[in-house]
This record gives C-alpha cells, structure tokens and sequence, in this order.
C-alpha cells in the first residue's frame, strides 16, 4: 500500500509540474489586465480635487504646491527659505496641456504628483507604450506586485508596477527611461495617498 500511495503522490506531483508549465495554464494565475484597471481606478475614482505640498529632497527651503480639481490643476513652485512664501514659478492648466505660466518665460513641468492616470490607467499605459498583456509576479522590497509590461529582469521596457494586496501604484517605468516611484502611502479615509515620490532620470539626476 505505501508503494500504491508514493506511485499516486509521484504522478499526482508530475500532473501539477504539467499544469503549470502549460501557457494557458500560467494566464489563469494572472488577474486580467482590465481587473487590476478596476481594482486600481476604484481607490482613486471618487478622489475628485486635492491639494498637496511636496518638499523637495526633505529640504522646507523650496516646496511645490499643487490643486486639483477634476481635470483642471494650478502649482506654484515657491521659495520659503526665508520664512516668507515667494513664488518663482507657476503654471495652469487642464489634463496635458498648459494654459499659461508666470514668468512667461518660464519652463514648467505637469504637476510632479503624477496620479491622474488612475482614473483610466489602461488609456494611460498605451499612450506610454505598456504592452499590459505581459505579466510578471516581482517584489518591490517587501511588496508583492504585478508587473505589467515586462517580465522579471526586463528593466529597459516600459511597465508598471502595482501593489497585488492594496492595488496601488508603486513604480512607473516610461519610454523615455524615466523611473516614477511611489513609496510610504497613508490612509486618508477610503483613500491610500503616497507620502514621497522618488523620480529617477536617466541621467542618474
């Protein structure tokens, strides 16, 4: 009998090795793609206007201060050193375009925060050329995740990365090589918001 007993824990193993290395039994292991979207959208949906003040390097000498509200979004890049706010720069605008700037001149960027995507990521991860039918299971740190874009070890292609338990974006890899990274989130009611950014150029800047 423990001879019958080993035979079927031997096949039984083989049939499961089978399984998983059959394609379309790994596809079963992965959410769907328009899933993690949901999931994703669902924590931000709801999170209509904000206003955020981000230190830069942990310094209160400068801070940038943005607004939202809906589609519409006002920053100020602002000089506080001296104990008395004095803003060098400020842009206005609505989704991806800038209506206008102060000085004139001046060169502004979208607002740093960079999680308006949320609100309809899978329009987003095509425009940034996220193929988000490739999949990986990776940690970031301590972090379960799913990669869409790129498989392990592929750090040279556009992808995304999502926390698996919270559905929360933790890194963003874009065409041009630039890494966004979302690390420290807090609860803010039913929303999970990140308390630092972390902006890789691929200049090493």
């Amino acid at each position: 009998m423990p001879g019958i007993k080993n035979l079927f824990l031997l096949l039984g193993t083989a049939i499961a090795g089978l399984l998983l290395l059959h394609p379309g039994a790994a596809k079963a292991f992965f959410p769907k793609t328009q899933e993690v979207a949901d999931k994703l959208n669902a924590n931000y949906e709801k999170l209509g206007s904000w206003r955020v003040h981000l230190q830069l390097n942990g310094t209160w000498d400068q801070e940038i201060r943005c607004w939202r509200k809906k589609n519409l979004w006002r920053q100020e890049w602002v000089d506080s050193a001296a104990g008395a706010s004095r803003v060098l720069r400020a842009g206005v605008g609505s989704g991806r375009r800038i209506s206008a700037v102060f000085p004139v001149s001046a060169d502004i960027p979208f607002p740093p925060l960079n999680l308006d995507w949320v609100s309809a990521p899978r329009k987003e991860w095509r425009s940034l050329e996220i193929e988000d039918q490739v999949k990986s299971y990776q940690f970031l740190g301590d972090r379960p995740c799913i990669v869409l874009g790129a498989k392990y070890g592929q750090s040279e292609r556009s992808q995304v990365w999502i926390d698996l338990e919270r559905y929360v974006p933790l890194r963003l890899i874009t065409p041009s090589g630039i890494i966004w990274r979302w690390a420290e989130y807090y609860s803010l009611g039913n929303h999970l918001l990140p308390t630092r950014l972390i902006i890789e150029f691929p200049q090493g800047k």
